[in-house]
């Protein structure tokens, strides 16, 4: 665990200096009540605060950062308090296990708190994008040429009977913890075909961060399955070099089998197309007019013979959002805006992404007609969902667990894991939902016909 002082030491790398925090902590004096609420949106524990409240959290909080450039150990210090205070006297079973388990190499900390919003908002300050969210500076990012078919590549191997090509996706996966660890090690041991992060590595991206939570744990893949990543929000806060630096030290890794060059992708089949569509170097979790006629272009190749993905990093809606009456005001802008000339040319069969922080599979509906999936599950410590929000979607499969499943432990915080892609060679697409402990939580499995996507039952 990184202490939040080693944490500072790094915020010249990360491009949040101190002078931006200071700003922060300077505008929570001018306006408390709106830094407090903008810092509540933050934190799914403290959303619905009055002004009264608002305005003590901005004070209380902005005091806190001001100090970060002054005394960093007095900050440290706040944050381990906050980290001991939680969860004392909480411990595993004795007879815990699951396949994989190895306590030696890869030990739980059961009490942990690091990365969740609430428990752990001075680390997201310093280095997660608070200035960012408060709009005091802006993403430092130039974008690259991903609108360019040098970026489009073939299947390696095309799905045969009873020889299905995999896919493995995984979303907010990149900080370091026991879960997503768990997972990179479940995931080798399937050897996927292909495998996609779809987005993001706490707290902001740095070059260290990088290599620490995404390189290092994937590396035992690289030479057997063909790794995208595609880059989220928080990927970014530290500039877009890391990224780019990333995905070079990965090809460089397997040269023989990385492939990936830029921020999209297409990877293209005789059955299936998978396109990956960058949805944070052209705009902040949005795509450009030039990106959508790419993607069209794309897409409208995989007519009418091939099945349609699309993965992006930015999402379509949350399972979590506060129910709406008018079904499309659930959808994000990307979703209803940008994307819109997709849908309305039926060109997109599944669509998965990450951002937010659930697991989800959702049925096509009129709002949203296409098999829809969140993965933003496989590794952020995100607080778990308890009655999700269903309409207007029809949701199929909601993860509601807690993350060490049917134990009375940890229920404050979510079920992590990851999906697994099936594609068979007569278009039928698998989907297997499986978490950290390496459980299968949910299995399901859909067909392009000449109506749509429908579900079919799961191959033998």
């Amino acid at each position: 665990m990184r202490e939040l002082l080693e944490v500072l030491g790094a915020r010249k790398r990360a491009g949040l200096d101190v002078d931006a925090l200071n700003e922060v902590a300077q505008q929570a004096e001018r306006d408390p009540v709106g830094v407090g609420r903008r810092l509540a949106a933050l934190s799914s524990s403290e959303v619905d605060l009055d002004d009264a409240a608002a305005g003590a959290l901005g004070a209380r909080r902005g005091k806190l950062l001001a100090k970060a450039g002054t005394d960093p150990k007095a900050v440290a210090d706040e944050l381990r308090r906050e980290r001991e205070a939680s969860h004392r006297g909480v411990a595993l079973p004795p007879d815990f296990s699951f396949p994989g388990y190895s306590p030696g190499l890869l030990p739980i900390d059961v009490r942990s708190v690091q990365f969740q919003e609430h428990e752990d908002w001075l680390g997201y300050a310093v280095l997660g994008g608070l200035p960012y969210h408060l709009n005091l500076m802006r993403l430092r990012r130039t974008v690259g040429p991903h609108n360019a078919d040098a970026h489009s590549f073939p299947l390696r191997r095309e799905p045969s009977p009873g020889e299905p090509v995999t896919v493995a996706l995984f979303g907010d996966f990149g900080n370091g913890l026991y879960m997503p660890r768990y997972i990179a090690r479940h995931m080798r041991r399937q050897r996927p075909d292909l495998a996609v992060h779809l987005g993001d590595v706490y707290y902001g991206g740095t070059d260290q961060e990088f290599e620490d939570y995404l390189f290092e744990p994937l590396a035992p893949m690289h030479s057997s399955t063909e790794l995208y990543v595609l880059a989220g929000n928080h990927d970014l806060y530290s500039g877009d070099e890391n990224f780019r630096a990333y995905l070079q030290k990965k090809m460089a890794s397997a040269p023989g089998v990385q492939r990936q060059t830029s921020e999209s992708f297409r990877i293209v089949g005789e059955r299936y197309q998978i396109i990956g569509l960058d949805t944070q170097f052209g705009r902040d979790g949005r795509v450009t007019p030039e990106q959508v006629q790419l993607a069209r272009r794309w897409l409208k190749e995989g007519r009418p013979g091939r099945t349609n993905i699309l993965l992006t990093s930015a999402h379509g809606w949350s399972v979590t959002a506060k129910k709406k009456k008018d079904p499309k005001a659930h959808l994000s802008k990307l979703a209803a805006k940008d994307l819109a000339p997709l849908w309305a040319d039926d060109l997109v069969d599944l669509w998965f992404w990450g951002n937010v922080h659930h697991g989800a599979l959702y049925a096509p509906s009129a709002t949203a007609p296409y098999v829809a999936s969140c993965v933003g599950h496989s590794g952020f410590p995100y607080y778990r969902v308890d009655t999700p929000v269903d309409a207007p979607f029809q949701t199929r499969w909601v993860e509601t667990e807690g993350r060490f499943g049917p134990l009375d432990l940890r229920r404050d915080v979510g079920n992590n894991g990851w999906c697994l892609l099936r594609l068979h060679h007569d278009g039928t697409v698998g989907l297997e939902y499986r978490d950290w402990m390496d459980r299968v939580r949910h299995v399901d499995a859909v067909r392009r016909t000449p109506t749509g996507m429908k579900f079919v039952p799961v191959p033998g």
